[in-house]
């Protein structure tokens, strides 16, 4: 069967060991929380009916879940919320985060997530594939994300493979991606490179009057950080950017600018990675 997950998880099922698996497998990802890189987090996917097995149910309940978020999978239809809800409340109240994956297509419906009540949406891949193409997509990606705004959720973009869907999910109010654009799987725990990340892991925070009060990372927005917005006129050159850069701390150069217009309401970002590629190319 190689490394191809779906065929070691079929025959699981058909040897009748899929819940042993199951709880092998949170098992050892629980294992590796401990060498986990600082302000990251882990997620984990689980079928809703392997949450409610003992061998899986035994092995969350030992410890706390802090840094850990239960993405739910759905092949097939939950028949009832009744058993399942009390057992997300009790992993939430351990630490744990709910994600539902696959948001906006199959099984993963609005009511779905009305009765689930997750911290992240993550959007199908078919939703996320081609969206700067078709704005049918763009359309029902940003309804879904004042959707997910309403009931206090993030939604992440998975299966971002070239810059103009990542750009245009930025423009879109996403806040948060995964793809092959950012990184490829790798053994233990990978980096992402800055220079592909772009600012599609970035959200500029607002006031009610369209004016940036600060920026969250992937990072912050788990852990509820907010760094402070390093504001500019949008009129700006490049050049005058950069000296006003160097005049701030160690920690504050590598925070984004957020460009804003004569009434100090947002327009755009700029990284700093992206700020020294134009005077590169000038020079």
């Amino acid at each position: 069967m190689g490394g191809r997950p779906d065929l070691w998880f079929a025959a699981a099922r058909d040897l009748g060991l899929a819940d042993q698996l199951d709880a092998a497998i949170v098992a050892a990802a629980l294992a590796r929380r401990d060498d986990l890189p600082p302000n990251r987090f882990m997620t984990l996917n689980l079928e809703p009916g392997s949450l409610g097995t003992a061998a899986v149910d035994r092995v969350l309940s030992r410890s706390s879940l802090d840094g850990l978020v239960l993405e739910l999978t759905e092949h097939a239809p939950i028949d009832s919320y009744a058993e399942l809800l009390p057992l997300l409340d009790r992993y939430r109240s351990q630490g744990a985060l709910i994600a539902v994956d696959d948001a906006g297509s199959g099984y993963a419906g609005l009511q779905h997530i009305l009765a689930i009540r997750p911290a992240f949406l993550k959007l199908d891949k078919a939703l996320v594939e081609g969206v700067h193409l078709d704005g049918a997509k763009a359309a029902l990606v940003e309804m879904l994300g004042t959707f997910a705004s309403r009931i206090d959720a993030w939604v992440i973009a998975e299966g971002v493979e070239v810059e103009e869907e990542a750009h245009t999910l930025t423009r879109l109010g996403v806040p948060l991606v995964q793809g092959f654009l950012f990184a490829r799987p790798v053994p233990g725990w990978g980096e992402v490179d800055p220079h592909t990340s772009g600012q599609a892991g970035l959200v500029v925070v607002l006031d009610q009057r369209g004016r940036p009060v600060g920026s969250m990372d992937a990072v912050g927005a788990v852990v509820g950080r907010l760094h402070p917005a390093n504001r500019v006129a949008v009129g700006t050159t490049p050049v005058d950017l950069a000296r006003r850069i160097t005049t701030r701390s160690a920690d504050e150069r590598l925070l984004p600018t957020v460009c804003c217009d004569s009434a100090g309401r947002y327009v755009g970002v700029v990284t700093a990675s992206r700020l020294l590629e134009h005077l590169a190319h000038r020079s």
